[in-house]
Parts: structure tokens; sequence; C-alpha cells
């Protein structure tokens, strides 16, 4: 993908990968929305991202607290009367938690982070998407033997943080899957692929052997962004594909399947208030 006049739009934008692909992408000549959590954040992700880049590109903030279904909608109205025509979404954002806790609408949060808010803003991106020809969604995940807890997605009868870790993210690969299959015949691919172990300020509620793993052995940041770049700009790749951290394509679990998605699918897309 040629980026000199696309706009690429990546979550998470303030820190390790999210900021390291935000410079990448800046220093090829993109447009790139950062995006974070509030007003402050944002302003912030954008004067370091600028420095990092040496002013290549140019970056413009844009404050969306993901977890909330309310501000991503606000966020997604701003954004696409700003830039009516969109090249590229990252949805990079991401949470662990090490006890049970609540988004702003109720959900738990690694769902709401996780799983709901890629979808949610695809969803509401996709017209501008569709507009920007020759497009790409990129779903960052991490290799998950968790299936979606369909009778308790909410995890109200059990939590477990590193489970569900494993499988709100792995809401992504369902939602790639999905969305792959509504785009068919379009010029929008969407994509899922894991960085693998990366250093980032995600593990910092994980216990501490797995702190001091993700800091030991860990890839910097600039390393981790490798494959996902790759992923967001290169042509070899095709639409519903999962990409392993090494650049390989890599098998879906056998448990996300055409059903499941479709389950998924139906699911977030009433707890958004989006249509089916």
């Amino acid at each position: 993908m040629n980026l000199d006049g696309k706009v690429c739009v990546v979550t998470g934008a303030a820190s390790g990968i999210g900021q390291q692909m935000c410079v990448e992408l800046a220093r090829q000549g993109a447009t790139v929305i950062a995006v974070a959590r509030d007003e402050a954040r944002a302003a912030g992700a954008v004067e370091e991202i600028k420095k990092l880049a040496g002013g290549a590109g140019k970056v413009e903030p844009l404050a969306c607290d993901v977890s909330s279904i309310a501000s991503l909608k606000k966020a997604a109205a701003e954004l696409t009367a700003r830039h009516p025509k969109l090249h590229l979404l990252v949805n990079n954002a991401a949470v662990f938690a090490k006890s049970r806790r609540l988004s702003p609408d109720g959900l738990e949060l690694g769902f709401a982070v996780n799983t709901l808010a890629p979808f949610v803003l695809s969803r509401l991106l996709l017209d501008a998407l569709k507009a920007g020809g020759h497009s790409r969604i990129v779903n960052m995940t991490m290799p998950t033997k968790a299936p979606m807890n369909f009778d308790d997605l909410q995890s109200e009868k059990k939590y477990a943080s590193i489970g569900g870790l494993q499988m709100t993210k792995g809401g992504s690969q369902y939602l790639t899957r999905g969305l792959a299959k509504r785009l068919a015949g379009s010029d929008v691919r969407v994509l899922c692929v894991t960085p693998g172990l990366t250093q980032s300020k995600l593990p910092s509620e994980a216990p501490f052997p797995l702190r001091l793993i993700f800091k030991l052995f860990g890839k910097t940041p600039q390393r981790g962004a490798v494959v996902p770049l790759s992923v967001c700009l290169d042509d070899q790749w095709k639409s519903g594909q999962f990409v392993d951290e090494k650049g390989r394509n890599a098998e879906y679990p056998s448990f996300i399947d055409a059903a499941a998605c479709d389950r998924l699918w139906n699911e977030t897309a009433k707890l958004a208030s989006l249509g089916a």
C-alpha cells in the first residue's frame, strides 16, 4: 500500500506497538490518526509520534475511550466528518485486568475493549473505508485456546484474568472471519495478526512472573511492529487471513467456525445497538 495521501487510524497509539506503528506510517507519508483515551493522552501521543517520526507525515489526535460505546460512536462521527475517506484501521488497543471490572456501559472491561470495541469501530468506519478504496482493517490478536463463552460473555459467573484475556483478544479472530465474509467482493480487506510477546503496558496488572517474562523476553515495540506493519501494507495478504508472529498464514482455532462467528457478530451488534 502506497501511503501518499492515505489516512491511517491506529487505536492504542499512546505507547508500545501502537505508537511504533504510527511512527512508521507517518514516516511513509501517511496522515495518521492517533487514537488515545482522552484529549490529553491523544495530544501527548501526537507530540511523541511526531518527534520519533522526525516530522514526517501528518499526525492528528483523536480522543476515544474505547471501553465506551458512546465514546466510540462520537469519535467515529468526528473522524468521518474530518476524513470521509479512510484507508487503514488498526484495532490495537487492549486491556488486561487482574480482577473483574466494568466498562461505562456495565460490560466486563476486557470484553468491552478487546472484543466489542474493534467490532464497533470497524462497523462505524466501514463506509469511510469503502470510500477510500483498496483499504484495510487489521485486528491485533493473540493465540488462544479459550473459546468465547457465550453462556457467560461478561464473566459474571466466573472471571479468570489470563484466560479472559485470551478469550476476549481472541474475539478479534471471530470479527475478522465474520467481517471478511460480509466484505467478500469489496475493496476492503480485513485481517488479524499476532505480534507475539512484546514489551508493553498491557501486563502491568499480571502476576510478577508473567511481567518478568514480558520484560526479559518480550520484543521491543520496534521489532513487535514489523509483522503487523507488513499485514497493514503488503499486497501479499488476503482478506480473512490470520498472520502469526513470524509472518506466516496461520490456522484459526477449530472453535472459531462460521456459526460461532455469526453468533458473536449478532451478540455484539445487539450490545452496540448496531444492525446485524
